[in-house]
């Protein structure tokens, strides 16, 4: 039975499929990413405002300003991850890949 409601949690459904757009894969993807966003930074959907504090922005949103602010994974990734790279360059490889393919997967 194929139905035209968009069923999920708010925040891990894409953007585009928010309102009454017939969900695809690509709103699996899109959920994926998020997760994998999740994983790698060990935060919540919703994340403290880069600039204040008070308010809490998405965790797409967070990730993508940082990466675009300051260029560096070691801003966004959970600080125990990024204290081992120094021990592990093939941990800090398969990190860089995991939040690489996290942004893609949450691009609009």
């Amino acid at each position: 039975m194929l139905s035209s409601h968009v069923v999920g949690t708010p925040g891990y459904i894409a953007p585009e499929n928010a309102y009454d757009i017939m969900p695809g894969r690509m709103s699996d993807v899109y959920s994926y990413g998020v997760v994998l966003l999740e994983l790698i930074t060990r935060k919540k959907l919703l994340v403290p405002s880069i600039n204040d504090e008070a308010n809490e922005i998405h965790i797409v949103t967070w990730s993508r300003a940082l990466m675009m602010e300051t260029g560096k994974i070691e801003n966004i990734v959970d600080p125990y991850l990024v204290s081992e790279f120094p021990n592990s360059i093939a941990l800090a490889k398969q990190v860089t890949a995991v939040l690489s393919l996290a942004l893609q997967c949450t691009e609009k």
